[in-house]
């Protein structure tokens, strides 16, 4: 599978394989769809189809003839975005990382540093100026955290958060992530902000494919693979 790592805005199944699902990405602020390369290609090698999504019109687009299940992710102020199209779209699932909870988020947010570890991460968001881009958002974001959307108790949600992010405090975020429906909420050890594609992403992947598969078997995401070693030492 051949990936434009600076703007590929869409990653399909491997040729011959059939989608296993569709994931449409809902940017953070100031952010273009280069910044999620690395996951969409991490996730289409999978076979799950990723699209990086602007607004709810290109969304609502996607959603015509989408393979199911269909996931809404969303990242930074895209969390917003993401929950808000799931409350009034026919989505199976959402997946939320990075939630801005407020205070001094707006001028943390222009550092590269509080987002990320990560060179390659690094190097995509000084290209792309998505860091710079971020501050010109905040009235949106405002909007949006004023008026949260809700999301019904049948749809399961994904919280993934970086422990160590500057941008927003850990304990702060967990509690976002329960009033919107978190079903499950994974925190990153040593995480900054942009966790879907920190120098942990390898496993940030792993966890959002392990419940996506899960998700295939049942929105109340049955258990694939278990411990037992772990349920024997209880």
């Amino acid at each position: 599978m051949t990936v434009d790592k600076h703007d590929p805005g869409r990653w399909n199944e491997p040729s011959g394989v059939r989608a296993r699902g569709t994931v449409l990405v809902f940017p953070g602020r100031g952010e273009s769809s280069a910044a999620y390369w690395r996951f969409g290609a991490r996730l289409a090698a999978d076979a799950y189809r990723v699209i990086v999504v602007e607004d709810d019109a290109a969304a609502n687009s996607e959603l015509e003839g989408a393979v199911r299940p269909v996931v809404a992710v969303g990242a930074d102020g895209g969390v917003y975005r993401a929950v808000d199209f799931a409350a009034r779209h026919d989505v199976d699932a959402v997946i939320v990382a990075g939630v801005p909870v407020g205070g001094e988020t707006d001028a943390l947010v222009a550092e590269i540093a509080s987002r990320t570890a990560c060179p390659a991460h690094i190097d995509v968001l000084a290209r792309d100026g998505a860091a710079a881009r971020a501050i010109d958002s905040v009235l949106t974001l405002g909007d949006l955290l004023a008026a949260p959307a809700t999301l019904g108790s049948d749809i399961p949600v994904l919280a993934i958060h970086g422990a160590a992010d500057p941008v927003s405090p850990v304990d702060a975020a967990i509690e976002v992530y329960r009033e919107l429906g978190a079903t499950q909420v994974t925190i990153i050890a040593g995480g900054l902000h942009d966790v879907l594609s920190d120098v942990s992403h390898r496993t940030v992947a792993a966890t959002v494919v392990i419940f996506l598969e899960r998700l295939r078997v049942g929105a109340d995401l049955p258990v694939i693979a278990r411990d037992l070693a772990l349920e024997q030492a209880r």
